[in-house]
């Protein structure tokens, strides 16, 4: 799109006039006016987006505290299971001595009854 500069020297007496005459720079001076229109629309809009962004930043900013805050309480229950399961562990460890200790202590004490049952039927 060209710009056809005309020499303006002379003064407008009737503006209608000149605008019959120059249609085409009418038709450039509305498009003009359209977007400077258009332009101030949309600088009047900006400050409110901004202000609107503000507030999601505000409650994404409240969310992510929130879910480190519960980051945080996991991780610490996590850490305190550990221990429990470290602990239930060795209480586990522990059993398994002690049954496998009376196990053998009942097989002895058993092993004892039969033989001492049998020199009874033979006696």
């Amino acid at each position: 799109m060209s710009i056809e500069t005309q020499d303006v020297s002379q003064e407008m007496d009737d503006p209608e006039e000149w605008a019959e005459e120059n249609p085409t720079a009418m038709q450039r001076i509305a498009t003009l006016e359209n977007e400077v229109n258009l332009l101030k629309a949309a600088l009047y809009a900006i400050p409110a987006a901004l202000e609107k962004e503000k507030i999601d930043i505000h409650k994404h900013l409240e969310n992510f505290q929130t879910l480190q805050t519960r980051l945080t309480e996991i991780s610490a229950t996590t850490v305190q299971s550990n221990q429990r399961v470290e602990k239930l562990g060795k209480q586990v460890e522990v059993v398994k001595k002690d049954t496998s200790s009376w196990l053998m202590i009942s097989i002895v004490v058993f092993g004892i009854f039969f033989i001492v049952s049998l020199f009874i039927r033979a006696g």
